[in-house]
């Protein structure tokens, strides 16, 4: 199964292109590619480095067209994403499956494009729209890096690595 890094988005929050933000001396996108791959996935960048990404959702359209298969969906700003995370998205039942608070380390399949479609139109916030398909939620805490606060403690557990 691949899994869709979506880098896409402005990131101006922590200076720009999150996936190309430096964390222990690497782009911030290659600590979670190394996570995909520990969870048995293939890994797989979709979206543009140009910001132009304004709505979650079209990162995960875009994921799900240019594979037309389940897909594990990352975001590219959560580098210390456990693998074992990723193999219970894998392995959760048929339908959407997401990680316990985040939509953007889930799992979908294009069966939930048209659903997808349809909210990205609306500009609907993407909790509510992936709240309305039910997904089934592995537990577990996986935390972006949204600030300079995050970045900082980002880089700080880099360095202890």
């Amino acid at each position: 199964m691949r899994a869709a890094i979506l880098i896409g988005g402005r990131g101006s929050r922590v200076g720009g292109d999150k996936a190309n933000v430096d964390l222990g001396g690497r782009p911030m996108v290659e600590w979670v590619e190394d996570a995909a791959r520990a969870a048995g996935l293939e890994p797989v960048r979709v979206g543009d480095r140009a910001g132009d990404v304004t709505h979650p959702l079209a990162g995960v359209i875009a994921a799900l067209e240019r594979f037309d298969e389940t897909v594990v969906v990352l975001a590219c700003d959560v580098p210390f994403v456990d693998p074992a995370l990723l193999r219970a998205l894998v392995n959760a039942p048929p339908g959407a499956a997401m990680v316990e608070g985040n939509p953007l380390v889930a799992r979908y399949d294009p069966t939930h494009l048209r659903h997808f479609r349809a909210a990205l139109l609306q500009e609907a916030p993407l909790r509510a729209t992936v709240a309305a398909l039910d997904p089934f939620v592995v537990p577990g805490h996986v935390g972006n890096v949204n600030s300079p606060e995050d970045l900082a403690r980002a880089r700080e557990r880099a360095a202890s690595r």
